[in-house]
């Protein structure tokens, strides 16, 4: 994808405004990074550092408990070996959360703050509200190893259970149904549990790409 073709803005809470030094750090590489000081303190990256990352979690809120001092830890997505073994050492130690100001760091947000929906039924409160809104949601899957679509329609098939629910896409490369139209219809539940990507992206964008696009007032 050539991501010239897309700028976006930038948030107005994110400290950092200048676009050129994001992109210098999205295209950072692991030897760039690691480094040793004039004091020999070394940083190194390494493929699992979930021990590490623990022991410094339960650290931090181990320190605003005994010291009783409010802490503010912003936590990122889909780590959760490391937040259930941080909350059994808690546990454990006895140790209080009580001064823990806790935020969740969600790497699928847009400019505007805009997330992309965590659990199945936030998929569908994220698809039926857009398209009552009349705005249909272009995505992204690992359909065909990678593939762009356009949301346009849903129906739960008026069942209460959600294995049935549909959903209506328009497809530019719609070549593997009875009628070569340019839509298709797919199983919602399937759709949102593929919903990553497989060789367009970086490792790092490759979950739950989507787009969404509103005239300004």
């Amino acid at each position: 994808m050539d991501r010239s073709m897309f700028d976006f803005g930038v948030p107005e809470w994110f400290p950092v405004k200048d676009k050129a030094v994001l992109e210098h750090c999205r295209n950072m590489r692991r030897e760039d990074m690691e480094i040793t000081n004039e004091n020999g303190y070394s940083v190194r990256v390494v493929p699992h550092p979930s021990s590490a990352v623990t022991a410094e979690l339960f650290n931090w809120i181990y320190r605003s408990d005994v010291e009783d001092k409010k802490t503010v830890i912003i936590f990122p997505n889909s780590w959760r070996n490391v937040y259930t073994a941080a909350v059994e050492m808690c546990n454990t130690f006895n140790v209080s959360g009580r001064n823990i100001h806790a935020f969740c760091m969600d790497e699928w947000a847009d400019d505007m703050g805009n997330i992309a929906p965590e659990t199945y039924e936030d998929f569908l409160k994220f698809v039926t509200t857009n398209l009552k809104d009349n705005t249909p949601i272009i995505v992204e899957n690992v359909d065909w190893g990678g593939h762009w679509r356009v949301i346009m329609g849903y129906d739960s098939m008026g069942t209460a259970h959600t294995g049935d629910d549909v959903l209506f896409m328009a497809d530019p490369f719609d070549t593997s149904d009875h009628l070569q139209d340019g839509y298709n219809i797919l199983s919602a539940e399937r759709f949102f549990y593929m919903w990553f990507d497989h060789q367009l992206f970086k490792k790092a964008d490759q979950n739950k790409q989507w787009l969404i696009a509103k005239p300004k007032k």
